[in-house]
């Protein structure tokens, strides 16, 4: 027999029979949720973890970059410190765009701006999901990560440094030795650190050049239209008459009653024009230093051990003229191809005040101040101008270091580079800081 339903019992029934039925759904709920949450979490870690490995292999010396397999492993370690439970790496591409393959990088080089480089870090992770099987993902899920790091590159230097070699820089002074053997002891340990960093250069290299004056500087000329430039001071091209060697001055003069006076606007006109065996002659007064000096130009050069190697044997001697190494230093700074150009002037003291030298009607304090008001500093920096062969503009700064002395007595040289490029050094430590700090300032911390 039959018993009829109540109506509570029917819907007590269907509610058993609906629980029954939501208990999977509400499960498949739970799941997807939970394996969906932990699939965006390891999708945002994954790009934390690829991030930062792009910043990694980004910050590697480029001389020394890591091969393709090397740059796979250290991603895989940022994964696996940011992960311990991956079932596997699919995959792992990192790729590096270099400037000249980048349309933006060109555009920024154009407009003076730095090179850099693009690196792009590709991964395809996989792990097991926690529930498996249909309900879930199925029995594991892959995420993606992909992410870039930009590495911009310190762009390389032209360094000349302008360098007092008068007399006086053979005293002692407070800060240190005879002055001239911290200066050359500076410059030597500077260009070590720029040896490291052009060691670590992926493209082009920083140059270093040094014009010591007196009142002239010792400058090797042509003699021969057949000296070619690539031959500067060959011994096998002096050997054949084609280059000679003098003590050299660089200012224009024109004689009245007797005696030399500079012709400024000659001097100007010509300033870039390397003088030759017309402009040869001893000028400094008779220190007794005639015998001993010894002095001579460098060119730029990346080879640091032999231009250390020569500044070494430098013998200071004779009276001083800061103009004649100035003009000289912006010759051959502007032979330099880099975007940075810097021209450091190092002086212990001003230009000589004390008298003429025979035939010149003027002190060599006299004719610096002249050719300064006249526009030779001016003139100096608009031949420093211009692109380099890349297309970039030149960025050119002079500055001027003082030691045991304020440069500031000696008007000419603050004129010429204005008083925020102007320097004073009471020691050996602070001459070798300020000189690091100004080539550091152009290209990037030098360590």
């Amino acid at each position: 027999m039959k018993t009829k339903q109540t109506a509570k019992q029917r819907q007590k029934g269907h509610a058993v029979i609906l629980f029954a039925i939501m208990i999977p759904i509400v499960f498949g709920i739970f799941v997807l949720a939970v394996e969906g949450t932990r699939a965006l979490m390891n999708k945002a870690r994954t790009e934390n973890a690829t991030e930062a490995a792009a910043l990694a292999i980004a910050s590697l010396n480029e001389a020394e970059a890591m091969s393709n397999e090397g740059n796979q492993a250290l991603v895989t370690d940022y994964l696996n410190a940011y992960f311990h439970d991956i079932d596997s790496i699919n995959d792992i591409s990192v790729t590096r765009l270099e400037c000249e393959g980048n349309a933006e990088c060109l555009a920024g080089l154009a407009s003076g701006g730095n090179r850099f480089l693009d690196y792009h870090v590709d991964v395809d992770v996989r792990w097991q999901t926690w529930f498996g099987g249909d309900i879930s993902f199925g029995d594991n899920f892959s995420v993606t990560g992909n992410t870039s790091a930009t590495r911009t590159l310190n762009d390389n230097i032209d360094v000349m440094f302008v360098t007092d070699f008068s007399g006086s820089m053979a005293d002692s002074w407070s800060g240190g030795s005879q002055k001239y053997v911290d200066v050359i002891t500076i410059i030597q340990e500077i260009t070590e650190s720029l040896k490291i960093i052009n060691e670590r250069s992926s493209g082009g290299e920083s140059t270093v050049g040094i014009v010591p004056y007196n009142s002239n500087t010792l400058t090797t000329y042509r003699k021969n239209q057949n000296a070619s430039d690539t031959a500067y001071g060959n011994a096998n091209q002096n050997a054949q008459g084609l280059w000679g060697s003098c003590w050299m001055r660089h200012e224009e003069n024109y004689e009245s009653g007797g005696l030399q006076w500079v012709d400024v606007d000659l001097t100007l006109t010509n300033l870039y024009e390397e003088k030759g065996e017309d402009y040869c002659g001893l000028k400094h007064g008779n220190y007794g230093y005639e015998s001993t000096e010894h002095i001579e130009d460098l060119e730029l050069t990346t080879d640091f051990d032999a231009f250390n190697s020569t500044i070494a044997a430098f013998i200071p001697g004779g009276s001083t003229a800061s103009y004649q190494g100035l003009i000289r230093g912006a010759q051959l700074l502007a032979k330099g191809d880099n975007v940075k150009r810097l021209m450091i002037l190092l002086s212990d003291g001003v230009d000589y005040p004390y008298g003429t030298i025979y035939p010149y009607g003027r002190t060599e304090y006299e004719t610096a101040n002249l050719l300064v008001n006249g526009g030779m500093c001016d003139t100096i920096r608009e031949g420093l101008t211009g692109y380099t062969s890349e297309g970039r503009p030149f960025q050119t700064t002079i500055a001027v270091i003082g030691f045991d002395y304020d440069p500031t007595s000696n008007p000419a040289l603050t004129n010429c580079v204005g008083d925020n490029n102007v320097y004073v050094a009471y020691n050996s430590e602070q001459l070798y800081s300020q000189i690091l700090d100004l080539i550091s300032e152009e290209m990037g911390r030098l360590k």
